[in-house]
């Protein structure tokens, strides 16, 4: 990976795992520390940024081979996916001082993987690069033989992804 490029880490887990709940919560402590967090969210289905007949979905039904939007205060660029690497993307977000992916639970990206009682109790996702589980098991808390941190205890989730950057950065 390019030096240059921040530091990440996937957060996943099946669907309605609450994900996007734990990545709002860290983005948000990690703020309260001065930290600049960025984003990547992985949707597996695909999606449609616009609503047919705007001008951005005209421009790719055109054919443009990407499209960027430009406001005052933000912009988001839509591009057809060819074989880029994870660094292009990242590229994108370089003055983080660490991207949260969302998802992306099949790559071998660092990652902690959400596992909730309501929706699943066994880990779905490529353990390659497995940080933690955050969970909310009973069972997987109190016989700790996977390493895991309880889903809500967002100061101990934080405290570890943190002691984990330090560390890489003085490897």
């Amino acid at each position: 990976m390019n030096n240059n490029l921040p530091p990440f880490i996937s957060i996943c887990g099946t669907k309605n795992s609450g994900k996007t709940t734990l990545i709002t919560k860290l983005i948000n402590r990690f703020k309260k520390d001065g930290f600049k967090i960025g984003t990547i969210k992985h949707d597996f289905h695909g999606f449609n940024m616009d609503n047919i007949d705007s001008d951005t979905d005209r421009h790719k039904k055109s054919g443009a081979v990407g499209t960027l939007i430009v406001s005052k205060n933000n912009f988001m660029l839509l591009k057809d996916k060819t074989d880029e690497k994870l660094d292009d993307y990242l590229f994108f977000l370089k003055e983080s001082d660490l991207v949260i992916l969302e998802g992306f639970k099949n790559e071998p990206y660092p990652k902690i993987e959400i596992i909730r009682k309501e929706i699943s109790s066994i880990p779905v996702s490529n353990n390659t690069n497995l940080l933690f589980y955050a969970t909310d098991v009973p069972e997987l808390l109190k016989n700790n033989t996977m390493n895991t941190i309880e889903l809500n205890d967002t100061n101990s989730i934080f405290k570890r992804i943190l002691d984990l950057l330090l560390q890489k950065h003085q490897q």
